[in-house]
């Protein structure tokens, strides 16, 4: 082969050479990523939970009786490493440790769960409830004593909401005067609801851009012809369907299909931004950061990607349709061009360039998913990940028809 026989590798040694091959392409990006690791600060769930805990002189006993759990569950927290389970239970925890608004939101965020959503009856009644008990120790049991009377800890969202703006309906919320008052405002809401405690229906704008990149293939063809991972599949049955699909591990779910389509870091922000999740270029821990750091060397490496999904996207939409996302591309296009026509300019590819489109391009079937799978095993045999940080991710993405070849 005549792209080993440019790095020198024995092609009669193909699968050695591979292993040669893949890693001189990504080498350079390996350590521009761990200088890049060097100089972040990595979030520390517990850390931030002990350093509240101070501030308010809360013992593990008396954080457990604000919540209403066993001091053992605190324990786990403090001790052995565990997290809450479910965003209830982060909520409950925020508001037992006196966080505003805004500081809760951060902390449901930088635990990779959506941050407080007027169009979830759970979340608009925790708004008011902290809004009028903000600091007290009873808050939460305000707010389950609230649930509880009214059934809401057991709520089911209507299937086909209606389609409301969610600031609209978050300055509607805001003037709830009371907590007596927002029974009512959950009632006369209810066909806005899109979330609950741990669902989410998905919204239309999630739907139509997705749509943009898989155009009008059948999922069901693109599984069957081997173009598409089974967890993708999974992922977009109950998109394209409108059925509620779990808040638990959407995040990751969103960037690996952001991955599979070639997508830069502003493209996956918008599918995050819709769910309420933490943006990718706002990286919380290790493997965001190298999540984040990856993207960007990808798309330096090979600016077709944006070119191609903005072409894509563009072909795809409608006449004046979703008329900001339109803007958005067009930019995108510009850019890319620019960036495709230095690209292509005579004499300025390297061997390594054209290396790099061998493995992680159209031209091989290929896309970044595998070359972020490549960078994550290149960290994980320096020692700077382990197995178990990029494990989320891993489970999704070894389903890819390439991730072992």
């Amino acid at each position: 082969m005549v792209i080993y026989k440019l790095l020198g590798v024995d092609t009669q040694r193909e699968k050695d050479g591979f292993s040669v091959y893949k890693n001189s392409v990504i080498a350079d990006d390996i350590e521009l990523i761990k200088e890049q690791l060097e100089e972040y600060s990595n979030y520390s769930f517990k850390d931030e939970l002990i350093v509240r805990m101070d501030n308010l002189g809360l013992s593990q006993s008396a954080l457990a009786k604000r919540i209403g759990i066993s001091h053992t569950a605190v324990g786990k927290w403090l001790n052995r490493g565990e997290k809450p389970k479910g965003k209830e239970r982060y909520k409950e925890l925020g508001m037992a440790l006196g966080m505003d608004e805004i500081q809760l939101n951060t902390f449901l965020m930088a635990n990779f769960y959506p941050r407080l959503y007027s169009k979830n009856p759970l979340d608009a009644a925790c708004r008011v409830v902290l809004t009028k008990t903000i600091g007290r120790e009873f808050a939460v049991k305000v707010y389950k004593d609230f649930l509880r009377q009214y059934n809401y800890d057991t709520y089911t969202i209507n299937r086909e909401p209606t389609d409301i703006f969610t600031t609209e309906l978050s300055h509607d919320l805001d003037n709830v005067s009371s907590i007596e008052s927002l029974e009512k405002w959950i009632k006369n809401n209810s066909m806005y609801f899109r979330a609950c405690d741990k669902s989410y229906i998905p919204h239309a704008e999630l739907i139509r851009f997705i749509l943009l990149y898989i155009g009008e293939q059948s999922i069901n063809d693109m599984y069957t012809t081997g173009d598409l991972p089974v967890t993708i599949k999974n992922l977009l049955y109950p998109l394209i369907a409108e059925n509620e699909i779990a808040v638990k591990g959407l995040r990751t779910k969103l960037i690996v299909f952001g991955l599979y389509q070639n997508m830069n870091e502003n493209e996956i922000n918008i599918m995050l931004n819709i769910v309420k999740l933490q943006p990718i270029t706002e990286p919380v821990g290790k493997v965001d950061n190298v999540l984040l750091a990856a993207l960007r060397c990808a798309h330096e490496r090979y600016p077709f990607y944006e070119l191609r999904n903005a072409e894509k996207a563009l072909n795809g939409m409608f006449d004046n349709d979703m008329p900001e996302l339109r803007d958005f591309f067009h930019n995108q296009k510009a850019r890319a061009s620019g960036l495709v026509d230095y690209y292509e300019k005579d004499g300025r590819k390297e061997a390594i360039d054209l290396l790099f489109e061998d493995l992680y391009t159209d031209y091989a079937d290929s896309n970044i998913l595998v070359y972020m799978r490549d960078i994550f095993e290149g960290l994980v045999s320096e020692k700077i990940l382990s197995e178990t940080e990029i494990s989320d991710y891993t489970v999704f993405m070894q389903t890819y028809k390439h991730y072992d070849a």
